[in-house]
């Protein structure tokens, strides 16, 4: 569906505001919760072309003037001084609620401007704004603020409520940001005698990113046969492909998409040089954040959950707080022990948020892991090479490949190009380090080899073969994780002591040692190789 809004038509003053909306501290105050009250508003799993989609579900009526191909939006009106500028502290103002006539969870920001001498928060509703005689412009711009009960959260997330007036009165949002008055289509499945598919997630077919996505979904029945089997179908294409009735109904819901999983990756084994012989190594793409300057990873932390006594909780996925995209991700992760009471619920904790909320102890291990988080799905060349396993983010199921121990440095790889800064055709990679090794590491600083017009590729399969050819060689600010592999053997940790705190590794583990190899860690299959 076309947006009913145009981007053309926004002036830079219109940009100004939306922005100002969302971000600006005045505008946008996280309000305290109260210690009792409000709802939890769970995470709902669907599917968006086959892949696991997560969203939250508000249940406030939604007005259409069309029979849901549109939202109604109401007024919310932002303060601005003459010259454009957001009044910092000012609580923006609406005029209705759940439950009055006209209200909506789409907004259409109307700029209000005021005095340069106005004081913020002294105008706290639409009467006083119109007994002012303060100048209202409705602008084109649409955001998605369902008002919601004081101390309201979302399952799983740490965002806070953003506080507004209405009628003298506070009330309290969560702020999904822009969002379009036309509406997305969302599948629910039913068999023929109405009922709904037990088990069946939704489905959508536009995601935040693609130009038709709104959080406002009008609701598509899909009748389906009584031999249907719940999650069959998990694409539009199924559908269709499949010919169910598909019904457009007047019913609409605001269900904003958090987070949505990638198509499955299949990874292949890639070729390269160590001391004349072959190596083999997985590449991923994830960017590797460093210190500026330092050939060493910025690791992210991942959250693994042991009892009073020092035992992993058998069944509980492993929790972290980022995924590829999201600031401060890194393939390498820190552990930290978190503690929880001997009547903990197996995987009753799938966050970060609830870490802390619960009050649980943390402690951080000097234990680095090499766990790239991938898309569901996804696949090694060889799927013995590590194990793929499920964890947690912010409430969602989240998946990743276990390479074990890894230390924070890095470890050169060497990359040849001419000198006109093109590759060399068909050269592996070269490395002078393997697993087993002290200074082995999977993440690998780049180092740019230049090598003569006349070069021919492969034939250099060594460091030492590039010194001797007195190659420029050159580190550069890229690194990469491409770990080898190689056959493992075992290890096995079984235990944390009870007063053992975060520290090397040597002291904070009961280890069953038969060789370097596989390392049971709370669910987190680390495997070194040899």
């Amino acid at each position: 569906m076309a947006r009913q809004h145009s981007t053309q038509r926004r002036s830079v003053l219109v940009l100004v505001i939306a922005l100002a909306l969302l971000v600006t501290p005045g505008l946008a105050q996280a309000a305290p919760a109260s210690p009792t009250g409000g709802t939890e508003y769970a995470l709902t799993y669907g599917w968006y072309q086959g892949q696991s989609t997560f969203y939250y579900s508000f249940d406030n009526s939604i007005p259409s003037p069309d029979g849901g191909a549109t939202v109604t939006p109401a007024p919310i009106y932002v303060f601005f001084y003459g010259d454009d500028t957001a009044v910092p502290g000012q609580h923006n103002v609406v005029d209705v609620v759940p439950g009055d006539a006209g209200y909506s969870d789409l907004w259409q920001v109307h700029k209000v401007t005021v005095p340069d001498d106005y004081t913020p928060d002294s105008v706290r509703s639409y009467a006083d704004i119109v007994t002012n005689g303060y100048t209202v412009t409705p602008v084109d711009v649409f955001v998605n603020c369902p008002i919601v009960p004081d101390g309201s959260t979302l399952q799983y997330s740490q965002q806070g409520l953003t506080q507004g007036w209405d009628d003298n009165s506070a009330v309290f949002y969560f702020d999904f940001g822009l969002n379009p008055v036309a509406t997305a289509p969302i599948y629910v499945l039913f068999y023929g005698d109405d009922t709904p598919v037990p088990g069946q997630r939704n489905i959508i077919d536009d995601i935040p990113g693609d130009a038709d996505y709104s959080a406002f979904w009008r609701v598509h029945k899909v009748t389906v046969p009584d031999d249907y089997v719940a999650n069959d179908a998990r694409s539009l294409d199924d559908i269709t492909t499949a010919g169910y009735t598909v019904t457009p109904t007047d019913i609409l819901v605001n269900c904003p998409v958090v987070r949505t999983e990638d198509a499955p990756e299949m990874y292949d084994l890639t070729s390269g040089w160590f001391r004349h012989g072959q190596v083999d190594y997985y590449s991923f793409s994830n960017p590797i954040p460093t210190a500026e300057g330092s050939p060493t990873v910025v690791p992210a932390p991942i959250y693994v959950l042991f009892y009073n006594n020092g035992t992993a909780v058998p069944g509980q996925h492993n929790i972290v707080d980022a995924v590829p995209g999201d600031p401060g991700y890194s393939d390498l992760w820190q552990v930290h022990k978190v503690t929880v009471p001997d009547d903990y619920t197996v995987d009753s904790v799938r966050s970060y948020a609830q870490i802390v909320d619960a009050g649980y102890p943390v402690d951080v291990l000097d234990l680095f892991v090499n766990c790239p988080v991938v898309p569901e799905g996804s696949s090694l060349a060889d799927p013995s090479d590590a194990p793929y396993t499920q964890g947690w983010y912010r409430g969602q199921m989240v998946f990743y490949f276990d390479f074990g121990l890894n230390p924070v440095e890095t470890a050169p790889i060497y990359v040849l190009f001419y000198g006109d800064d093109t590759p060399v055709p068909g050269q592996h990679n070269i490395v002078d380090t393997v697993p087993g090794q002290m200074n082995y590491s999977a993440f690998w600083q780049v180092h740019k080899v230049t090598v003569p017009d006349d070069y021919v590729a492969d034939s250099a399969t060594s460091l030492s073969d590039l010194q001797a050819a007195s190659y420029p060689i050159t580190p550069t600010n890229i690194l990469v994780n491409c770990p080898i592999v190689m056959q493992p053997t075992a290890v096995n940790v079984v235990q944390f002591t009870a007063d053992q705190a975060a520290g090397s590794p040597s002291t904070g583990l009961v280890v069953g040692l038969a060789g370097l190899g596989l390392l049971l860690l709370a669910g987190i299959a680390l495997r070194l190789r040899r």
